[in-house]
C-alpha cells in the first residue's frame, strides 16, 4: 500500500513539474517574442525620423541660402504599452573609423530594446546644445518624448553648413 501512495506522490510531483516548466517555457518564449516585435516598431519609428531628416537636408542642399526648415514628427504616443524616446547620435563606427549618424528610437522603461536608422550623409552637424538657432518657432532638444506634443525635426543652413536637430514647436 506504501508503494501505491509513494507513486502517486512522485507522479503528481513530476506532473507539477512538467506544468510548471511549459509556462516558464512559455513565459519566456512570450516574452522574446514581445521584445522582438517592439524591437521593429522602435526601427520603423526610427526610419520615419531619418527619413524626414534627410528630405529636410536635401532641401537646405537645393536652395543654398540661410535658412531653417522644421518638420512636426508624427509618432504614435506609445508603442506596446510604453513611452519611447528619439534621440540623434553620432558614433564613431570601429570597423572602418569614421563616424555615422544614427537615429536611435527607445523604450524609456528599458533602454536597451530600441531601433536603430543610419542617415545616408556624415557631412553634417549635429546640434550640441550650445549653438543657438535663433528662432520663436522650435525650442532645440537633445532627446524628443514621445509622450511630448508637438516633437519637430529641423535642419538650420547656415554660412554653408547644415546642423540638425530635434525639438519641441512652441505653441
Amino acid at each position: 500500500m506504501a508503494e501505491v501512495a509513494l507513486a502517486h506522490i512522485i507522479g503528481t510531483v513530476m506532473l507539477i513539474l512538467i506544468f510548471l516548466s511549459a509556462a516558464l517555457f512559455y513565459q519566456q518564449y512570450y516574452f522574446s517574442l514581445r521584445i522582438e516585435a517592439i524591437s521593429r516598431q522602435l526601427q520603423e519609428a526610427a526610419d520615419y525620423v531619418a527619413s524626414n531628416i534627410a528630405d529636410l537636408v536635401s532641401l537646405c542642399f537645393i536652395n543654398p541660402i540661410d535658412q531653417l526648415v522644421i518638420k512636426t514628427l508624427d509618432l504614435p504616443e506609445k508603442i506596446g504599452e510604453d513611452y519611447y524616446s528619439i534621440i540623434i547620435v553620432k558614433p564613431i563606427v570601429s570597423d572602418a573609423g569614421e563616424e555615422i549618424i544614427l537615429v536611435r528610437a527607445y523604450l524609456n522603461s528599458n533602454p536597451y530594446v530600441y531601433g536603430e536608422a543610419i542617415l545616408p550623409f556624415a557631412m553634417i552637424n549635429l546640434w550640441d546644445g550650445e549653438e543657438s538657432i535663433d528662432s520663436s518657432i522650435v525650442q532645440p532638444k537633445r532627446v524628443v518624448s514621445s509622450s511630448t506634443p508637438n516633437s519637430v525635426i529641423w535642419a538650420l543652413a547656415r554660412n554653408g553648413t547644415i546642423t540638425i536637430g530635434l525639438g519641441v514647436k512652441i505653441v
